[in-house]
């Protein structure tokens, strides 16, 4: 619909054949460009699919921005219509739009088309909001918009819908038309109101009259009854007023005037007097004020107790504040005691007070400081260990940390000159790393050391030698205390700890020689009494050679059998194993592996065949594990684990009944897996299965199931290969309806919007797919997409606009109209050329251009070269004479001359556009035109 401005009121020129008509249009603009969201009314039965709108912009100040064709799908449909969104092109700004409707497109593929012979003009006779508008709704019901009305190629109905004089009822609120243009004209509006307010005003009157009289006599009999009763009522009033004064007196006026007393005391320093009025007020006029006064008195009793320096005043104000349940003051009171006893030097009483305040930040200062202080004394005089305590009682307080290190470290210091060695060394140990503490603490231990050896106590002076590591003779001392314990050992006929010692011993004297003695004395003797496994450690510590090593061996071999004896085969085992060729040991290594092989067959197949494996060849160790393969096997099948068992079948040697037994485990296996819903496992092990039982037809099941994944996941495309290649029933059916879902819907709109000329979104439809294997049926859907590109570019050019169509034909390089089009002068031209004299002409791919220093824009067609300042240039600026190799001749048409430029490469990129590309107007012609040729 578009309207004018007639004599009368709006002209409208609208197509009164539209099965829709536009109920509202609202315009959001925002950063991502102007929606035009439009509600519509469906006239007819059939329902909308599509709706194209002529859709024309203006700004605030109602000039035209311009128009465009916008094509949009119907949503939100309901009883009352449907809606749309329209994003209109080149409108920043928008403020207002007009938009009549040019196309529909049905749900049943039919079409409606705007025609403008079907277009009528008339004056709108819609009124506005106002009181003429309510006195029409009150006849013609709530919808109505205006008066009826019949022109020559019109009529009008009540409710603003104009319909072709064909018409018997209104399009829009289907009334009747001969019974609206009789009731519901202006004249016969006017006459029906013109009725009822007459009726009105005449009841109305007579009412009024009747109702005058009525209400002077019930007047007067009303004012003489209010006189009597106002005489009693002010005979009440006095008396009670009378009694009223006398009470509010003593509720109020008395306590009162004490408060206001007790107030002056309490204001003029005399609080104790001013205590004593609120108690009294409280016990005779009890009131939530009054012992806010007594705690206001006793408040200022205290803060003047606490401003006392007497002890016994602060004591006295200590008790009252606690009595009076103020803990803040009681704790005031007992700071500035505490205060009062430093003053006299009493630092136990000051300490313990402040101790009782723990959330004083004053107290915890004051008694920080007195600690401090305390601590520095102790230090001072020497009773380091009350210090140490102090310092670290009192934390991070100034240096405190610091302090209490250093009186530890004087405390070591002097415990070491008094010889307390142990007690030093433990007070080091605290700050190894302040100042040479580490070289005290060893200093300790050295001198502990030398007196437990002094004393004969060579262990431990041993244990202290030996943690001072190369400090002094700290390590020839320990080695010499190890030795002395070896010898003493000897002497005892402890010759196993003598072996220990002179082991500890090193390389002291002859400590080694003497160890390896003993050793070996040790070892020979527990062999022969049969003790093997403490001869091994004996002779193990010793250089195993010669006689070493037999004996050695001996033992291990004697070690082992008895533990064979023993029913300790696996220890027997080990032994044996470790001996290598040694007499018989390898064989024998052999035979008790194979007797715990087959000892752990029964309950423990699968160790068992892990140790018939590691015999080899060895008696039937092969057959054995073979035997355990397949009692694996069969009970890995009996519990249902079919990958185990094929797993097991696998190892065993290939034969007839293995092949038997895999193929049965994987099928079992593939009926798991499809249970399970893995559909391609399960198809891979069917296909494993070859020809047993129908595990072909399982096989193409589980790839149709496959396929169905793909399609229920929306993965159209995969499933349609997938159904492609599946030989089972439906599959072939079921990759069309895939193919469909995937490609039908772009297919139709593609070839639906080529139709309409909107050639970009049948690009962008389509581009997403040209890479891929397209079905026979949608194989076109490249050759839409050239039709588009090349249709797209020639709108373009058409328009002025050849190097906004360049990309479009570099798409569809195979194209010959493309391929043609490309060879044009105005897209060969594009880069950099200088004449003889180098003035350089650059023309880039985006259209802009820089000829002699100038930035500007060009464009062209045939042979003619157009140059300007805006976009697209409208002047023809040059003419090609000739373009030949890295040559271009052109004709300057300004100066009448020709001029000859010798190509130097491309053009670079322009950073920023020196001008805008288009103005408004030329935009709005441009699209015109396109849409022209779109139609």
């Amino acid at each position: 619909r578009r309207c004018k401005r007639l004599r009368g009121g709006i002209g409208v020129k609208s197509d009164l054949t539209c099965p829709v008509e536009v109920v509202s249009v609202n315009v959001d603009s925002g950063d991502s460009g102007t929606i035009c969201l439009i509600r519509f009314r469906n006239l007819g039965e059939k329902e909308v699919d599509s709706v194209q709108m002529n859709i024309i912009c203006y700004d605030q100040d109602g000039n035209r921005l311009g128009g465009r064709l916008v094509r949009a799908h119907a949503h939100e449909a309901d009883e009352t219509g449907f809606s749309g969104a329209f994003r209109p092109e080149h409108v920043a700004g928008t403020a207002r739009v007009e938009a009549s409707v040019e196309k529909l497109w049905f749900k049943d593929g039919m079409l409606w088309r705007r025609e403008e012979r079907n277009v009528r003009e008339y004056e709108s006779n819609l009124l506005p909001e106002g009181r003429e508008l309510d006195r029409l709704r009150k006849v013609a019901g709530p919808d109505a918009a205006g008066y009826a009305r019949e022109e020559d190629r019109v009529w009008l109905c009540v409710c603003g819908r104009a319909n072709r004089t064909s018409d018997d009822y209104c399009r829009r609120c289907r009334r009747e038309r001969t019974q609206v243009l009789t009731d519901y004209s202006r004249e016969a509006i006017e006459k029906t109101i013109g009725k009822r307010e007459k009726v009105l005003s005449e009841a109305s009157m007579d009412a009024v009259r009747r109702s005058t009289a009525q209400n002077a006599k019930e007047a007067a009999v009303e004012t003489a009854r209010q006189t009597r009763k106002k005489r009693r009522l002010r005979g009440w009033i006095a008396a009670l007023a009378v009694l009223a004064l006398g009470l509010a007196l003593w509720r109020w006026g008395i306590p009162a005037c004490g408060m206001w007393l007790a107030q002056r005391r309490l204001e003029s320093g005399k609080p104790a007097d001013a205590k004593q009025i609120y108690e009294t007020m409280a016990r005779y006029f009890p009131s939530e004020s009054a012992r806010e006064g007594v705690a206001q008195a006793e408040a200022a009793i205290l803060d003047g107790m606490l401003s006392s320096g007497d002890e016994a005043t602060l004591m006295q104000a200590r008790e009252r504040a606690e009595a009076a349940g103020d803990p803040e003051r009681a704790r005031q009171a007992m700071l500035n005691l505490a205060q009062v006893y430093l003053g006299r030097g009493e630092t136990a009483k000051a300490e313990d007070l402040l101790r009782q305040l723990p959330g004083s930040s004053e107290a915890e200062a004051l008694l920080c400081r007195l600690v401090y202080d305390r601590a520095c004394q102790a230090r001072d005089s020497l009773r380091f260990e009350e210090a140490i305590a102090a310092f670290t009682e009192l934390g991070a307080f100034e240096d405190s940390r610091e302090q209490a290190v250093d009186a530890r470290f004087l405390y070591g210091r002097a415990l070491m000159r008094e010889g307390r060695y142990a007690e030093a060394e433990e007070q080091f140990l605290q700050i190894s790393s302040y100042r040479d503490s580490l070289e005290l603490l060893r200093s300790c231990r050295y001198q502990q050391g030398q007196s437990e050896m002094h004393a004969g106590r060579y262990a431990e002076a041993a244990a202290l030698f030996e943690s001072l590591g190369i400090y002094e003779q700290a390590e020839t001392l320990g080695k010499q205390c190890r030795y002395t314990l070896a010898l003493a050992c000897e002497q005892a006929g402890d010759l196993a700890g003598a072996a220990e010692q002179y082991a500890m011993a090193g390389q002291y004297e002859d400590a080694q020689s003497r160890f390896g003695a003993a050793a070996l004395s040790l070892g020979k003797t527990a062999m022969e009494q049969g003790r093997y496994e403490e001869a091994m450690t004996w002779l193990e510590q010793l250089p195993l050679e010669g006689e070493n090593r037999e004996l050695y061996q001996q033992a291990i071999y004697a070690y082992a059998e008895e533990q064979e004896k023993a029913g300790r085969l696996e220890e027997a085992r080990m032994s044996y194993a470790s001996l290598g060729e040694y007499s018989d040991a390898h064989a024998r290594a052999q035979e008790t592996e194979y007797a715990l092989a087959k000892e752990s067959m029964g309950d423990n197949p699968e160790a068992a065949l892990d140790r018939f494996l590691g015999l080899g060849t060895y008696r039937d160790a092969a057959q054995c594990a073979e035997a355990c393969r397949q009692k694996l096997a069969e009970s890995a099948w009996a519990a249902g684990e079919y990958e185990a068992a094929l797993g097991w079948y696998e190892e065993m040697t290939p034969g007839e009944e293995r092949e038997a037994q895999m193929q049965r485990c994987r099928y079992a296996l593939a009926g798991q897996l499809e249970q399970a819903g893995n559909w391609e496992g399960a198809e891979a092990m069917y296909e494993a299965c070859g020809p047993y039982l129908d595990a072909e037809e399982a096989r193409w099941r589980m790839a149709f199931r496959q396929a169905e994944a793909l399609e229920a996941a929306g993965k159209y495309e995969e499933a349609a290969e997938a159904f492609r290649k599946v030989t089972y029933p439906g599959a072939a059916e079921s990759a069309t309806r895939c193919e469909e879902e995937w490609l039908g819907k772009v297919y139709r709109e593609a070839a639906l919007d080529l139709e309409n000329g909107n050639y970009a979104a049948v690009i962008e439809a389509c581009e997403p797919y040209l890479d891929k294997t397209l079905p026979a049926r949608f194989a076109d859907l490249r050759e839409k997409y050239e039709q588009a590109c090349l249709a797209r570019a020639q709108v373009l050019i058409d328009t002025g606009y050849p190097l906004e169509a360049l990309p479009y034909l570099e798409r569809i390089p195979d194209n010959k109209t493309a391929q043609k089009r490309l060879s044009d002068y105005v897209y060969r031209i594009i880069g950099r050329w200088k004449d003889k004299s180098g003035v350089e002409y650059l023309f880039r791919r985006d259209g802009s251009c820089r000829i002699a220093g100038k930035d500007g824009y060009f464009s062209g067609s045939g042979y003619e070269i157009r140059v300007g300042t805006e976009k697209p240039p409208a002047k023809a600026a040059y003419q090609v004479i000739n373009l030949k190799g890295q040559t271009l001749t052109l004709k300057d048409l300004a100066q009448d001359r020709n001029v000859r430029l010798t190509y130097v490469g491309e053009a670079e990129k322009e950073e920023a556009d020196p001008e805008p590309l288009a103005t408004a107007q030329e935009a709005d012609r441009a699209m015109e035109t396109e849409e022209k040729t779109a139609e």
